[in-house]
């Protein structure tokens, strides 16, 4: 029983770190990721202008 309740303890302490781990990971990458994105469009949206074709006149 004694060496259950230690492989539990010992258990519970590996997933608490590998969570912390992760999550601070996660604190990283995730608000890197968002400015990446936000300052990708920024840029698409002042590349794209739009040009009238020969089509575009006729209707």
């Amino acid at each position: 029983m004694r060496h259950k309740l230690k492989l539990l303890t010992v258990s519970n302490r590996l997933f608490e770190l590998s969570e912390r781990y992760v999550r601070a990971g996660l604190s990283h990458s995730v608000p890197l990721t968002v400015r990446l994105v936000e300052e990708y469009n920024k840029g698409f949206e002042s590349r794209y202008i739009e040009y009238p074709t020969p089509l575009f006149i006729l209707f």
